[in-house]
């Protein structure tokens, strides 16, 4: 299943790629830029055990645990906040190793379908949070948005978690609990509560879902 949720994930990154490719759109996003690591993201249950897979396949035993426990505390430095609080804490990606990603082959759709085509605003909202600007060309980003959606309706629609999450919390959940892997095999909520996201996104998709599980019951019956 964990195959299929990379094929999924991969299927996002291939359409807002192929749109950009056809359209002649000229992004500013390069290897070494990071500056959108430091941006809080919704996550899905099935993203994060993804990376949870990934990181014990590729790290040792220690450095395991060592990312686990900088995980519990990166969650507990933001316990309670809101969105906007959380943005506004300077911190970046738990999976970001010298301005690169360690885990770029299973990252999560929000990053993969992330594109700027302003470096200088990238970089002005790098250095003050409260700085807000316009960096992603619509296009790729409806397109992003679209292919996001169709996957995670995807899911819920098989029966699986379709909660967001906060990426912290629920790595250290994954990375500590083998119960997490089984219970999300099995339909049932994965992470805990304190790891629910309640970003606007969040809410968002959260109603978009809602509605969709009210018209397949009506399809069931």
């Amino acid at each position: 299943m964990l195959a299929v949720v990379q094929a999924a994930l991969q299927h996002v990154e291939e359409s807002v790629n192929g749109v950009r490719r056809e359209s002649g759109v000229v992004t500013a996003c390069a290897v070494g830029c990071s500056f959108c690591c430091w941006l809080n993201i919704d996550v899905l249950a099935h993203e994060v055990l993804l990376l949870a897979a990934y990181v014990k396949a590729h790290r040792t035993p220690w450095e395991v645990e060592e990312l686990a426990a900088a995980a519990v505390v990166r969650r507990d430095e933001r316990a309670g906040l809101d969105h906007g609080a959380r943005q506004r804490v300077r911190r970046p990606c738990l999976l970001l190793d010298d301005a690169v990603c360690s885990v770029y082959p299973v990252r999560p759709g929000a990053c993969r379908r992330y594109w700027s085509g302003d470096l200088e605003a990238c970089h002005a909202m790098w250095e003050d949070p409260e700085v807000t600007a316009s960096v992603e060309f619509p296009l790729l980003q409806e397109t992003g948005r679209a292919a996001a959606a169709g996957v995670h309706h995807a899911f819920v629609g098989a029966g699986y978690d379709g909660c967001f999450y906060d990426l912290p919390s629920a790595l250290a959940e994954a990375l500590t609990d083998p119960g997490c892997l089984e219970r999300w095999c099995r339909g049932e909520k994965v992470f805990s509560e304190g790891a629910e996201t309640r970003t606007p996104e969040g809410f968002r998709q959260a109603e978009a879902l809602e509605r969709l599980r009210r018209e397949l019951g009506r399809v069931m019956e």
